[in-house]
């Protein structure tokens, strides 16, 4: 069975959602530090996200349904967090705003078309395959 195209739009939303919250880091490192004190601890949580998350895109595109699942719940608490803390993104420089936006509406389209029918039809097939 073929890859379905939701999963294949999956993997670009993931990397398009990475990259902006890799320039926002950048942008609040440049724009705004004292929003940041401590740089090296959130450069180095930013480099362990991003191996788990593109290791978790990487088995979503191999037909795994637990990085499917796991990664789901990820961007979940990710986007309680995010409007649990929404108050606080007034104080933000704008392009950090507008990029959070990209990144919050990436994941969003992330976890809709993960669940699609083609993508549920898909993975239960990769699975009897890997199982068989």
């Amino acid at each position: 069975m073929d890859k379905p195209k939701s999963i294949k739009l999956t993997i670009i939303l993931i990397i398009i959602s990475w990259l902006a919250s890799l320039i926002s880091i950048l942008i609040i490192i440049s724009k705004a530090p004292d929003l940041m004190p401590n740089t090296v601890a959130k450069c180095i949580s930013f480099a362990v996200t991003t191996i788990l998350m593109l290791w978790l895109a990487y088995k979503i595109n191999k037909g795994r349904n637990w990085a499917r699942v796991v990664y789901s719940v990820l961007v979940l608490i990710s986007l309680i967090s995010t409007f649990i803390n929404f108050q606080q993104f007034w104080l933000m420089p704008f392009e950090f705003v507008s990029l959070s936006a990209i990144t919050n509406l990436s994941q969003l389209g992330v976890l809709l078309l993960l669940f699609t029918k083609n993508s549920n039809i898909w993975f239960k097939y990769s699975f009897s395959i890997q199982y068989t």
